[in-house]
């Protein structure tokens, strides 16, 4: 789940976990995002465009333990259908490699094609596993309430099209209002998944009553291909501002607003 520390006599300290925000989450960024003078967070998630989807009564899940009896743990990545049902991530001859004893239950492929988690283990092995859990996969907004709760809002739909890996809080259009920047993909995936790459550079401006209206790369020219892991701003000596991005495998990208 997402942590909160807070910092008191010299030390930081567990503050409060926010409920059913367990997550991938790869990076964060600060803000104002409401102008209420307490600092928000926007945090950076898998997103929604691919085939493993994760809510609170659906969870993404790990099993961890030793299905086979062998005496060594195995990972078994799980995901829920639409028909409520926990299906094993992996292929068969993924899980065969682990787990030898599936290929002499289930001899075909077709045997094994649809089989939920329950059906493939005795529920004593599957009780006994370690689970952890991912309940929410949108990359979202943390609103500050003043009072010591966080309230998790999911980005727009635009902000959800790949993982994010990286996201500068600025004022991009001189409005006054706070805007986002968000950047990302993931290529090391297996097949069944595909890479994840929709994501070439995604601008949400800010609007004066709330929200935000998606601005596409073409219109903005902060735009790459790749991964992109970092971003930056940058105030130059002049007051004008630029832009660093870093995506893997490729040179540094700086952008200069010209919107």
């Amino acid at each position: 789940p997402v942590i909160v520390f807070k910092y008191s006599n010299g030390q930081l300290n567990l503050w409060k976990k926010i409920p059913h925000s367990s997550g991938w989450w790869n990076c964060i960024a600060f803000a104002d995002i409401n102008h209420d003078g307490h600092p928000d967070f926007i945090a950076g998630n898998f997103g929604l465009n691919s085939n493993i989807k994760a809510d609170s009564n659906h969870p993404a899940q790990l099993y961890v333990t030793d299905f086979d009896g062998n005496g060594q743990q195995e990972c078994m990545p799980v995901y829920y259908k639409t028909d409520g049902k926990a299906y094993p991530y992996y292929l068969k001859g993924e899980v065969e490699s682990q787990v030898p004893s599936i290929k002499k239950n289930f001899l075909a492929y077709s045997a094994y094609a649809g089989k939920s988690m329950q059906d493939l283990f005795p529920s004593n092995i599957l009780q006994n596993a370690l689970v952890l859990k991912v309940e929410q996969t949108q990359t979202c907004l943390f609103i500050n309430d003043g009072k010591g709760g966080f309230h998790m809002r999911p980005l727009p739909i635009r902000a959800q099209f790949s993982p994010t890996f990286t996201i500068i809080a600025d004022d991009f259009n001189s409005d006054g209002i706070t805007d986002l920047y968000i950047a990302g993909n993931f290529y090391g995936l297996k097949p069944q998944t595909g890479r994840l790459d929709a994501n070439e550079g995604t601008l949400l401006l800010g609007q004066p009553k709330g929200g935000f209206q998606f601005k596409h790369a073409v219109q903005t020219g902060i735009t790459y291909r790749g991964e992109a892991r970092d971003a930056a701003m940058v105030q130059m000596a002049n007051h004008s501002k630029v832009y660093l991005l870093t995506v893997n495998n490729a040179s540094l990208l700086m952008f200069k607003r010209q919107f």
